[in-house]
């Protein structure tokens, strides 16, 4: 691999995935259950993805966390759509950047309570997040073993 793989691959891909982020419209033809059926269908082919990285890839971690960013981005970009659309879903978030931060503080169990879910929809949206947490962390706790097995039989193979 090239060092400018090496280095602009970490590099690239969070900043497209954030750039995607601020730059995606929120339109506000679609309806909020629509959007709301599209998200979670989103969330679904996510999971899909984030358990054949783990399958089928030896470097999972690092997959992992770039589909990690995505479903952050994804997230935040439903809590954003929902607000604008539905103010009365959420307290304290108005931009994108609200929207990324409040996301971000939920999927890492902070909960700053600045900015939280007031309405129905924007806490089944949360509880999702919620959940989408759990797994996420087993899946990274299980990449992690993967990786520390591996490098466990790799060293023990150039021993013998």
């Amino acid at each position: 691999m090239t060092a400018l793989l090496r280095w602009g691959r970490p590099l690239a891909v969070p900043l497209l995935v954030l750039g995607c982020f601020y730059a995606a419209p929120v339109s506000p033809d679609v309806e909020l259950p629509a959007r709301g059926l599209a998200s979670l269908a989103l969330l679904a082919a996510l999971a899909v993805v984030v358990v054949r990285q783990l399958r089928y890839y030896r470097d999972a971690l690092s997959r992992l966390v770039h589909v990690f960013m995505a479903v952050v981005a994804l997230l935040a970009l439903a809590c954003y759509a929902m607000a604008t659309h539905q103010p009365d879903q959420f307290t304290g978030l108005v931009t994108r950047t609200d929207a990324l931060y409040f996301t971000v503080t939920t999927i890492s169990t902070v909960g700053y309570g600045d900015v939280h879910a007031v309405g129905q929809a924007a806490r089944g949206l949360v509880t999702a997040m919620i959940v989408f947490d759990v797994v996420f962390l087993g899946a990274l706790g299980q990449a992690i073993s993967q990786r520390y097995h591996d490098r466990r039989q790799d060293q023990e193979g150039t021993q013998s």
